[in-house]
């Protein structure tokens, strides 16, 4: 009887324990994606990064490409760059 409550509590703990990480994951997941969707600049396709310094907003997409932005005038690209 005594194995059997041990055993109980132990999957108890571990219940918990699995409940609370997922949780936070849930959590940390959730926040990161309201982040990409929050900048206030147009977003190029197949985006992999961005980046905010200041007034400036700098994207690069899987491609490889850098897309500088101006955050008071987010229609307005400055600069793009690509190493082809």
């Amino acid at each position: 009887m005594q194995k059997k409550k041990k055993i109980f509590i132990i999957i108890t703990i571990i219940a918990a324990l699995s409940a609370i990480a997922f949780a936070t994951l849930s959590g940390i997941s959730f926040v990161n994606k309201g982040r990409r969707n929050s900048l206030p600049v147009r977003c190029v396709d197949n985006i992999y990064k961005a980046v905010r310094d200041g007034d400036i907003y700098v994207e690069s997409d899987t491609n490889g490409k850098i897309y500088c932005f101006d955050a008071n005038e987010p229609d307005s690209q400055k600069w793009e760059y690509s190493r082809n």
